[in-house]
Formats: C-alpha cells, sequence, structure tokens
C-alpha cells in the first residue's frame, strides 16, 4: 500500500519598509554653505561666514533640499553644530539664477539659548523648570531701552524656598538704590500659594501686603459693627475729669493705643475708624451736657439781674 503525504506549504505576507540610502550614507564635505548645493547631506570643519552656530565649534552639518529645476537656486536648509547644546537654524533661499545668493538663518530649536524672531503661538502649557530653592526666570526684555549698558527687563521668579511657593515679578532699576548687582531689586510683585498678594515686598502676611503708599479716588471698607451704642441710656460715660487723669498719665486718650504702639504694631483702618467714631459720639455727649450747664447757669444769671435791678 502506497501513502502519499500532502505537504501544505503556507505562504505569508510579510509587509517590509525600505529605506533609501545616498551615496555610501555619510555626509559630503563642503567647505562652504554659501554656494549652490544638491540636495543632500554636507558637513564641514571650517566655521562658515554669517552660520549663526557657536563660533568655538567649526564642525557643522547641513541638509539641503534643491529645487527640482537645475537651473533656479531655490532651496531649504537646515543646519546645526556636532555639538549636544548647540543650536539648530533653517533658511530658505529664493533665487531663480543659480548664484550662491543666501537669505538670514532662523533659530528654532536647540538645547541652550533660543532667539525667536515674529510672534510665537503656543496652543499648550509653558512650564519653566528649575532646580534648587529658585525655580528659572521668564525674563521679559525692552531691548530698545538701556540703562548704565543694561537692557530694561522684568524677571518672573517661580520660588519655592525662602517665601514658600509663590510668583514674584523683579525689575532691573539703576536709579533705585539697595538693588543686587547695580540694578536687580527685590521683588515688585509676589503672588503666593496661600492667596497673599504683596507690592513692594517679598514676603506678603496679607491678603493685599503694599510696602508704599496706596493712592486711589475712594475706599471702600465693609464693617460688622459701629459705634452707635454711645447713645445707648446705659451707656457709662466717664466723667471728664477721669479722662483729664487718664491723660495726665498716659498721654493717650483712653481705648485709643498709644503713638509707640501705632509706630510698632500698625493700625487696624477699620477698627481704628470706629473708635475715632466713638470718641466722637462721645464728644458730642460732653457738648451737649455743657450747653446744658450753660443754659442754666444763664437762666441762673438773668434771674439774678433781674432781683439786682429791682
Amino acid at each position: 500500500m502506497r501513502t502519499k503525504i500532502l505537504i501544505l506549504f503556507l505562504v505569508g505576507y510579510f509587509s517590509v519598509s525600505f529605506s533609501q540610502q545616498i551615496g555610501d550614507g555619510r555626509a559630503i564635505t563642503a567647505n562652504n554653505f554659501n554656494v549652490p548645493l544638491l540636495s543632500g547631506f554636507y558637513q564641514t570643519e571650517y566655521q562658515q561666514d554669517g552660520f549663526p552656530g557657536n563660533s568655538i565649534y567649526t564642525w557643522n552639518h547641513l541638509l539641503v533640499l534643491r529645487h527640482s529645476n537645475p537651473a533656479n537656486n531655490f532651496q531649504f536648509q537646515l543646519a546645526t553644530n556636532y555639538h549636544e547644546n548647540d543650536r539648530v537654524f533653517f533658511r530658505k533661499i529664493g533665487v531663480d539664477a543659480l548664484s550662491d545668493r543666501n537669505t538670514a538663518w532662523h533659530e528654532f530649536a536647540t538645547r541652550g539659548t533660543n532667539t525667536f524672531v515674529g510672534n510665537q503661538n503656543i496652543n499648550g502649557e509653558i512650564r519653566v523648570l528649575g532646580s534648587g530653592d529658585e525655580g528659572k526666570p521668564i525674563i521679559i526684555q525692552n531691548n530698545s531701552k538701556t540703562q548704565a549698558g543694561q537692557a530694561n527687563l522684568w524677571k518672573i521668579w517661580n520660588l519655592t524656598g525662602s517665601y514658600g511657593n509663590s510668583l514674584q515679578f523683579w525689575a532691573y532699576d539703576v536709579n533705585e538704590s539697595g538693588c543686587v548687582n547695580g540694578g536687580l531689586c527685590s521683588s515688585r510683585l509676589t503672588l503666593m500659594d496661600n492667596g497673599n498678594v504683596g507690592i513692594g515686598t517679598s514676603n506678603p502676611q496679607a491678603k493685599l501686603d503694599v510696602a508704599g503708599a496706596i493712592r486711589a479716588r475712594e475706599i471702600k471698607v465693609e464693617v460688622n459693627a459701629g459705634a452707635d451704642f454711645v447713645f445707648s441710656t446705659d451707656y457709662n460715660l466717664k466723667p471728664l475729669s477721669e479722662i483729664e487723669s487718664f491723660i495726665q498719665t498716659n498721654n493717650h486718650l483712653p481705648e485709643i493705643p498709644s503713638e509707640k504702639v501705632m509706630q510698632e504694631e500698625g493700625l487696624n483702618v477699620n477698627e481704628f475708624q470706629i473708635k475715632l467714631l466713638q470718641k466722637i459720639e462721645e464728644l458730642t455727649l460732653y457738648v451737649i451736657e455743657q450747653e446744658k450747664a450753660i443754659r442754666v447757669l444763664q437762666q441762673k444769671n438773668e434771674n439774678l439781674e433781674q432781683i439786682i435791678n429791682k
């Protein structure tokens, strides 16, 4: 008996991607980036005229995408230095004739300092990360206005050390005494994570802490009490002789803080205004009592004159 064995071969389909190697896969050496170049990858060991990378390093990379028409020099160039933290630049060359005309380089990415031209629209978060007690600052600088050779600038700090979590706005002012390094002044505005806001102080102790004068057309203070209790019939209005004795001993009115206390502790405007109103109302009662006493004396004087004239 003959046995037949049927062997089935399953053919699998495999998806394979290919890449195109340019030349031998290595960059071509071009000692001048400012001449018409064909599409490809280039390198140079010489510092290029007008190349905005770090001048310390001479080795540069260049990617060129050339127009399909060999009669013109339209091309896109992307370039950077070899080194890790160097800057990345691009430029577009738009010349119909085959020439070595090149436009300026524009920076678009780096691990170091960036210089951007034009409006930058960011759809998402901006995070400035730092280490240590002080985060990295955001610097807003006006190069057109300078003082003593320094550009006017604001430094926005996110501090996590000395003053807790806070957002601080620092300013440069060479004319203000006490500024650090001849210009970097203390915080102009501080926003604390507990909700306190400081103007002219780096460590606000209240919801609004201002180290300086406040100018306003109108200020409205909400109060939860008044001084009308002075006019109650059971209010104990001290005799003026007792007030006089207190003043001679303490050199200030009763229930009003002394000058020394005011200087050391400051004033609660709400409470102080109510205390002043209380003293004014007490003074009004004293004046009313004196007016009554004067009327009694006037009446006695009139009666005495009538007796004398009879």
